[in-house]
């Protein structure tokens, strides 16, 4: 995904001496990164050269793509858990999703993986809605479940014989 702003300029019927274009990129994984950043690069250079000008490019990182160990998440040890132990339906094959979190940084290090809680209940339709909304409202009845999944996880790397 990619948005942001572009400020150009201060008059409608002049061409601007300077643009600023400024954006955020969210990838599926560091090499998608590295691809878009070397084609955005090229891409302003070629333009700007087109005109007689120059760009330049700076880029700041702020988030590492988030990418699931799939032998921990729905499809793996975790998924088995939830299911097994707990009791809590899940899904493998959620549709990726371009959320960005400081979590990835975890999964630097360890393997593990992001686990969405579903917290959306028809009889309560506030929480149906998008979590950016103001009138979002969270189902605090399945707070519990995340809970205790999160417990259950943590156990079961502890003592493996738990997760049994």
């Amino acid at each position: 995904a990619l948005c942001g702003k572009l400020d150009a300029g201060t008059a409608y019927n002049a061409v601007a001496e300077t643009a600023v274009l400024e954006g955020t990129t969210r990838m599926f994984s560091p090499e998608s990164r590295a691809h878009l950043r070397e084609t955005i690069n090229a891409a302003a250079a070629h333009i700007s050269a087109l005109y007689g000008g120059t760009a330049e490019v700076e880029w700041d990182d702020f988030a590492t793509p988030l990418t699931n160990d799939a032998g921990v998440g729905g499809g793996g040890e975790g998924g088995a858990l939830a299911n097994d132990a707990l009791g809590i339906p899940t899904t493998a094959n959620r549709a990726l999703s371009l959320s960005g979190d400081d979590f990835a940084e975890y999964l630097l290090q360890t393997k593990g993986a992001y686990a969405y809680l579903g917290t959306a209940n028809p009889k309560k339709p506030h929480t149906c809605i998008s979590n950016h909304r103001g009138d979002f409202d969270i189902d605090e009845e399945t707070l519990p479940l995340g809970a205790a999944l999160y417990a259950a996880y943590a156990l079961s790397v502890l003592d493996p014989q738990f997760a049994k």
